[in-house]
């Protein structure tokens, strides 16, 4: 309510101790009550943020590793403080990687299909030779 009265967009988050726990826009703020929204930066379309390339997988990294679990049988590992494959990408390097970036993680080679400056997009996933 605070960020709607102050007509602000972007707010820093604090934690009990005063200290920096990240940002949140409206948007940030709107997906949490209602849910994942798409607009014009989201690439592809809903039933499109997974499918097969071969023996690959391309996928979009907002993909729930569940349901990669459930449908794809992807093997990556429960735990963690990640339920994307995004966050679990970037739990394991340590970092956003760049676009066209090739990274081994766990039994995968892992292509970055897409990133911005704060995140992954889009990846492709392929048995590790």
């Amino acid at each position: 309510r605070e960020m709607l009265d102050r007509g602000e967009s972007l707010v820093v988050v604090v934690d009990e101790y005063g200290v920096t726990a990240g940002v949140a826009t409206r948007e940030d703020l709107l997906e949490e009550l209602f849910g994942d929204m798409r607009d014009e930066h989201d690439e592809g379309e809903a039933d499109d943020d997974v499918h097969r390339e071969g023996e690959a997988l391309v996928a979009d990294a907002r993909t729930p590793l569940d349901a990669l679990r459930a449908t794809y049988g992807l093997d990556v590992p429960d735990g963690g403080d990640f339920d994307t494959l995004g966050g679990y990408l970037l739990d394991a390097l340590g970092s956003v990687p760049s676009e066209g970036s090739v990274h081994t993680v766990g039994p995968h080679r892992v292509t970055i299909l897409g990133a911005t400056p704060s995140r992954i997009t889009r990846v492709r996933l392929e048995r590790a030779e």
